[in-house]
């Protein structure tokens, strides 16, 4: 992957005052459209505002509403402790500022570089947005909510994301967003440094070429998502990092882990590769989720190859790992505490057989089966123990 632009790019002004969120929003807009690079010199937090009348589809079809359109930007940059928040009142379930609103968006961008920004969604000030809007009826949500950066694919796919030194907090949906085109399939997503917390679901990264993470922390808020509907209050919407239908997919270092240090009711896993083609996560440290890392949940292509090591899971109630479809997998350096079963497959498909490769695997006090495994699958394992008691 071709190394980022570190430029400084132009330098630009904003206003700290709350009062000029509007204004702040069309001057980044207007930077933005001279195709070069921006430079926030300022330390601050400035409030930015939806612009534009109605509101817009993304490349799945979803409405939103946006504060800066990034337009052929190539990078943005912010200078040591510049935060990006998103204004009171804008999203509502009806009226002008119907829908979700994002603060930075960008439609199939060729190269768009992000750094050193902290972005915050502000929902305490979103008071006239209850989740009636959208489909799942929630205000802490999937893809249907606020959003930090919002790149989407709208005829076209885009060229490549870096995103570095990124902080995302309190956003309804994902803080961060990058949808593909399952049309195209092109376009590289590539982040470093990246922490984001309480926010509706995690990162999310769907129907792009290739995507390359490093060093990424989500810390969860396992009390606050509450939903319109009694009967899924406390529940998360949904995972902590997705990278789906992708062809490449390479995660190295993700920790996540919740604030209050009990286990939150999540609607997905700690992370969900769903019918990506290629998929390695080394380094991972997983705690309080219901269930870990899913390699091929809900999608009909199986994964070519997966590989997992050095991964860490803790306090995890259902499964640390889930694999469904033929497919080889690898896992290595596997630890599990606390767990319910270490890993859940399920052989669905009687083409041929799935082959699981575990090498150096040790699970203490599991609450379920060491491995749980449905239809055909050839299990070669090395140095794989479990034990009772206390991790020591």
């Amino acid at each position: 992957m071709t190394a980022p632009n570190y430029d400084y790019g132009d330098p630009l002004t904003l206003s700290p005052a709350t009062g000029d969120a509007a204004t702040n929003s069309a001057r980044l807009a207007a930077a933005c459209g001279s195709g070069k690079s921006v430079f926030v010199t300022r330390p601050g937090t400035y409030h930015f505002a939806l612009t534009g009348a109605g509101y817009q589809t993304d490349s799945l079809g979803r409405a939103y509403r946006k504060c800066v359109d990034l337009g052929n930007l190539r990078m943005l940059r912010g200078a040591p402790g510049v935060v990006f928040k998103m204004a009171d009142g804008q999203m509502q379930d009806s009226g002008d500022n119907r829908g979700p609103c994002s603060i930075l968006c960008s439609n199939a961008p060729t190269d768009l570089t992000i750094q050193n920004l902290r972005l915050e969604g502000n929902t305490a000030g979103q008071t006239s947005w209850t989740g009636d809007y959208n489909t799942s009826n929630e205000r802490w949500t999937q893809l249907d909510g606020s959003h930090g950066i919002c790149v989407s694919s709208v005829g076209a796919g885009y060229g490549r994301v870096n995103l570095e030194d990124v902080q995302a907090y309190d956003f309804f949906a994902n803080p961060i967003i990058c949808d593909g085109s399952s049309g195209f399939k092109a376009g590289t997503a590539r982040g470093r440094r990246i922490w984001y917390g309480d926010c509706g679901e995690g990162m999310t990264f769907d129907d792009v070429s290739d995507v390359d993470l490093d060093d990424v922390v989500f810390v969860a808020d396992s009390s606050s998502y509450t939903a319109v509907d009694s009967s899924t209050k406390g529940k998360t919407a949904g995972d902590g990092l997705e990278a789906a239908r992708c062809r490449n997919v390479l995660i190295k270092n993700f920790r996540s882990w919740t604030r209050q240090g009990t286990v939150m009711y999540a609607g997905g896993g700690v992370i969900d590769c769903g019918g990506s083609d290629s998929i390695t996560i080394d380094g991972l440290y997983c705690r309080h989720w219901q269930a870990g890392v899913g390699a091929d949940i809900s999608n009909t292509l199986p994964p070519k190859a997966v590989v997992y090591r050095n991964h860490h899971y803790l306090d995890v109630p259902q499964t640390a790992l889930f694999f469904e479809y033929p497919a080889n997998y690898e896992l290595e350096n596997i630890i599990a505490h606390n767990c319910g079963h270490l890993l859940t497959a399920t052989a669905s498909s009687a083409v041929r057989p799935m082959h699981i490769h575990a090498r150096n695997i040790q699970c203490w006090a599991p609450t379920g089966d060491l491995f749980y495994l449905r239809g055909d699958i050839r299990l070669h394992g090395e140095n794989v123990q479990a034990r009772t008691g206390s991790l020591k």
